[in-house]
């Protein structure tokens, strides 16, 4: 059996690290949880090469895949991608092993991260698999708490990665090797004689991660002296972890995980939290929508707007969400963009859509009065930014589309149908605007309204109709 004796080989790297020498937590998982199959993140590199051998010596009993993801970005990497397909027939192993398609940027060390993790999750919901294992070390660790101490964090930001880290789509992440250091691992691969592949970019120095593990750690080993502040920096992340559990209670007390599933949330209820638990909060539940890049002036901003009773407030998070307080509440609005001429979107009536160009476009139900129907019949209310509509005749499902060449109908109290292009140009709305407006449409794609346009002569309101559909398009 080959890989038996190949284990075999390698068999010291069990007694040079031994189950009390990894990570504890990570340890008790696995030792509990003998039935989930492992998917193993293999470089080729030398903590990645430990860690798999320490997988399967320490875990023999776990199904075991490994994950390898080409990034096609260095000579090497097709060589370090046959390094570890070697390495899974040698174990006999199923692997997966994932390309970037050259068509996708590959401009930073984070876009490729993004890339790398998508790709393993990818495999792992083909799967139904749960247990992602990185081989991530303390100097890791130790190098993103000085990066994130110099810039600013909060303390729970400081201890990155972590030891276990669960996810919304139910997949772990387990980093068994965060107590070692770098230099107790490459040694104990060479005095192994395990071949392992070197990425010629760690060496390179225009990265930050590079300069901190290349020129001030080993000025932390001269001053402090390796054997003092390795320990003291791992006692300090244990306690922050611990402190963290805690945190984790008192987040229980609010009811965090019933509150981070609402698109809306009451003002009062953040504002009654404890200071951290606020910012704590606000990040959290901007993350559960998807939201990356959340930086601390964003919170701090909403933060100051909770406490000073700002009704009103906006704040754009990105391209696609921006923070609104009004009324009491919080919300986390998303924006429709109209650039993109394939644009159909479902426009429930009684909701609102938010557009990057600050504007927005909501729909509700009106009954309406004998004096309602003498202002729309006198033209009280202007079309460019509101209109009544016959409920009745909205028989199908509102859309928004963005507005394209060629699109006509017939307009309210006119004999045929129009050209779109020619009423903008009769009303004088400029070309840029033009593509800002949103087309409303039904399911025959029949189009219903465009603000700065009169609404569609079938859909109007007439002496008979009782029940209407007030649409508004305003901008802030």
């Amino acid at each position: 059996m080959k890989h038996h004796s190949f284990l075999e080989q390698y068999g010291r790297l069990a007694q040079i690290f031994q189950k009390k020498d990894l990570d504890n937590t990570v340890v008790n998982f696995l030792d509990t949880h003998a039935r989930e199959t492992l998917f193993v993140a293999c470089s080729g590199g030398p903590d990645s090469l430990c860690l798999l051998y320490l997988i399967r010596l320490h875990w023999p009993q776990n199904a075991c895949i490994i994950l390898h993801y080409n990034h096609k970005v260095r000579q090497a990497s097709d060589r370090e991608a046959n390094h570890v397909r070697l390495l899974a027939q040698q174990l006999d192993l199923p692997i997966e092993i994932g390309e970037r398609d050259l068509s996708q940027p590959a401009r930073d060390e984070q876009q490729l991260r993004n890339l790398r993790y998508d790709y393993f999750s990818h495999v792992l919901n083909r799967y139904r698999g749960r247990c992602l294992i990185l081989g991530q070390h303390q100097d890791d660790l130790f190098e993103t708490f000085l990066m994130r101490l110099a810039r600013g964090s909060s303390p729970e930001g400081l201890v990155a990665p972590k030891p276990i880290q669960y996810f919304s789509n139910h997949q772990i992440r387990l980093r068994p090797l965060l107590t070692l250091s770098k230099s107790q691992i490459t040694e104990a691969c060479n005095v192994l004689n395990m071949p392992y592949m070197t990425d010629e970019t760690n060496a390179n120095t225009i990265h930050l991660r590079n300069r901190v593990r290349h020129h001030l750690f080993p000025c932390m080993d001269r001053i402090f002296g390796a054997n003092r502040w390795r320990p003291g920096f791992q006692k300090t992340c244990k306690l922050i972890l611990e402190q963290q559990q805690d945190l984790n209670t008192i987040c229980d007390f609010y009811r965090f995980k019933e509150k981070l599933t609402q698109t809306s949330i009451a003002s009062e209820w953040i504002t009654s939290m404890p200071l951290y638990l606020q910012r704590k909060f606000i990040t959290e539940w901007l993350m559960s929508f998807g939201i990356k890049t959340i930086t601390f002036s964003m919170v701090e901003k909403t933060l100051r707007a909770l406490k000073h009773g700002i009704d009103h407030y906006y704040l754009p998070l990105n391209s696609q969400y921006r923070i609104c307080i009004k009324d009491g509440k919080i919300q986390c609005q998303s924006y429709l963009s109209l650039h993109n001429n394939k644009l159909h979107v479902y426009f429930p009536i009684a909701s609102c859509i938010y557009f990057p160009h600050k504007a927005c476009l909501s729909g509700s139900f009106k009954n309406l009065s004998a004096a309602d129907k003498e202002k729309i019949f006198s033209g009280y209310y202007a079309d460019t930014d509101c209109i009544f509509l016959d409920a009745a005749k909205l028989t199908q499902k509102l859309y928004v589309r963005s507005w394209q060449p060629g699109d006509r109908y017939r307009p309210i109290y006119f004999d045929c149908e129009k050209k779109v292009k020619n009423l903008f140009v009769e009303r004088k709305i400029n070309h840029s605007t033009r593509h800002q407006l949103p087309v409303i449409c039904d399911d025959n794609n029949q189009i219903i309204w465009i603000p700065g346009l009169p609404p569609a002569h079938h859909f109007r309101v007439e002496p008979h109709t009782k029940l209407s559909v007030f649409l508004t398009y305003k901008i802030w």
